[in-house]
């Protein structure tokens, strides 16, 4: 029993749920499917989960990533590791293998998707499976104008990593680094940062560094970053890992990317204070070249090297916040960031993997009751809450095809579905739950909404100013034959019409009213619809 409307205009935001009818049916033209928006949308394998640390295969979010770094005009860049199907037996089998080119076109297109400009690729040195896989990167970007990469040098380059003494990883770090400019540098899709190409280095510092060094571990070897950086082809732009290059003043880099802030004391911690720490520092050194960061955890329990550290997810509240924590700590400034990096697109290992998306641990359900579509999300926690963009409502003729009828925001749980024209005939409404960028969506399941009569009003439309006498006019048909048509003013029944049309005029007081149709056809069933005017 049931239904009505005269459509409110279909929304493409979330941004207000007042009632603002226009004057046409529900466009019932399909814009997706229930399988599109349930199926597994990225370059994941789909073939590799671990929910255990927040892996898992889901329909993700494609709104892009600047939504929420609202002031910043930058490029983000997703960082991308290498080792996946290189045969070595060192890691798991995520399903792909890293230099399959099918494969990094389909990476490349989701990147592109989430609204990242480009990759920055964990490199092992020239002989690396890593090296063959960053070549298939460099043959595919070419077709993807606009799009990006750039090579993190990693302290497990097999050039360095066997290296004992300084001469060895001296030699090993210049060559290295010439290999990169003579392969990579030249080509017109490399990262350049003030006209010079970047070239990350992932805890080579550390490991290996300079003897003006601050800090560094018991292990160091010692290297001449002087030599280093004057025998260097190309002039790169050198960032290091963490803050340290923001505050030695040193030779080793040119600035610094923020990574994963961890309390190594307690894992439930999101210890934002990490990225509030390493943007104030930026802003105080202006000329120096940083990469912000935002991720969703870390846990490395998959790893074979793994120790058991770990980063709670928060069923996706760590990722929205390390966004936030960005924001609150540049303010007005957030632009003094070179670029954001999205840590990591694809390390499974150590569970930051983004390309899965970020998995928020909730579902939806919806019901019709009366006239009235509601739904809700479990668990409905403000965390839950904040890991959402909108409500999409559709609707469908065949439980499949699906047509859109309202965007609202996420603090809405019921929709009046006599604000909405529809001719009679069966039909299910589906709810999702939308994620923020790169947040898995959510589809609740289709909810049957027969509507009996098809009801036409004339007059008035919604939302319209109007003088008196006002006047109301409605036609109405229906298989079984229509028995009457009803009309409520202010929820009080003010004229009724025994027959297929309604035609009257009445006068009303000056302010808002609601109005509301009910055609009752000859086998019980009602169909309903309104909206309101102003009678001025």
């Amino acid at each position: 029993m049931q239904r009505l409307y005269w459509i409110s205009v279909i929304l493409v935001g979330a941004a207000s749920c007042s009632p603002l009818f226009a004057q046409f049916p529900v466009n019932l033209t399909p814009v997706t499917t229930v399988s599109q928006e349930t199926v597994n949308n990225t370059s994941a394998s789909g073939t590799y989960s671990n929910p255990s640390v927040g892996t898992t295969i889901g329909n993700v979010s494609k709104l892009p990533l600047s939504q929420l770094l609202p002031g910043f005009h930058g490029k983000i860049y997703a960082s991308v590791v290498l080792f996946w199907g290189s045969g070595s037996g060192k890691h798991i089998n995520v399903g792909y293998s890293a230099a399959d080119p099918a494969q990094v076109d389909r990476q490349i297109k989701d990147i592109i998707s989430r609204g990242m400009n480009g990759a920055i690729l964990d490199w092992y040195g020239p002989n690396s499976w890593q090296e063959k896989a960053a070549q298939v990167w460099l043959q595919e970007v070419a077709k993807f104008p606009g799009f990006q990469l750039a090579i993190q040098e990693d302290h497990n380059s097999l050039t360095l990593d066997p290296c004992k003494t300084s001469a060895c990883a001296q030699k090993a770090l210049i060559s290295d680094f010439n290999y990169v400019a003579a392969h990579y540098f030249g080509n017109s899709h490399y990262i350049r940062i003030n006209g010079r190409p970047l070239l990350t280095t992932f805890d080579v510092n550390w490991n290996y560094a300079d003897p003006s060094a601050i800090l560094f571990p018991d292990d160091v070897i010692f290297v001449d970053w002087k030599t280093v950086r004057a025998s260097i082809n190309g002039n790169p732009l050198i960032l290091q890992r963490g803050p340290l290059a923001q505050t030695e003043f040193g030779v080793m880099a040119d600035g610094a990317f923020a990574w994963v802030g961890r309390n190594k004391l307690d894992p439930t911690d999101e210890f934002l204070q990490y990225l509030t720490d390493f943007d104030t520092t930026a802003l105080g050194n202006p000329n120096q070249v940083t990469l912000g960061a935002v991720y969703k955890g870390f846990d490395d329990s998959a790893a074979s090297w793994g120790t058991g550290r770990r980063l709670d997810e928060h069923c996706g509240k760590l990722w929205i916040d390390t966004f936030d924590a960005n924001v609150r700590a540049m303010g007005s400034q957030i632009d003094q960031l070179s670029a954001f990096q999205a840590v990591t697109w694809n390390d499974y290992e150590e569970a930051t993997n983004l390309e899965t998306g970020v998995a928020n641990c909730l579902s939806i359900s919806a019901g019709v009751n009366g006239s009235q579509l509601h739904w809700q999300i479990s668990p409905n926690t403000a965390g839950s809450v904040a890991t959402l963009s909108m409500f999409v409502v559709y609707i469908s003729k065949d439980g499949k095809n699906l047509a859109q009828v309202q965007v609202l925001p996420t603090s809405a749980r019921t929709l009046d579905l006599t604000r909405y024209a529809l001719p009679a005939g069966s039909y299910k409404l589906f709810v999702k739950a939308r994620g923020q960028p790169s947040v898995h969506n959510h589809l609740s399941g289709g909810v049957s909404f027969p509507v009996y009569s098809t009801l036409k009003v004339t007059s008035p439309k919604s939302n319209q100013s109007v003088s008196n006498p006002v006047l109301f006019s409605a036609t109405a048909s229906s298989k079984v034959g229509v028995s009457s048509i009803v009309l409520n003013l202010d929820g009080a029944t003010a004229y009724t019409s025994h027959s297929t049309t309604l035609n009257t005029s009445l006068r009303l007081a000056p302010g808002p009213h609601s109005y509301l149709y009910t055609v009752w056809d000859k086998a019980g069933h009602y169909t309903k619809q309104g909206g309101t005017i102003t009678v001025h």
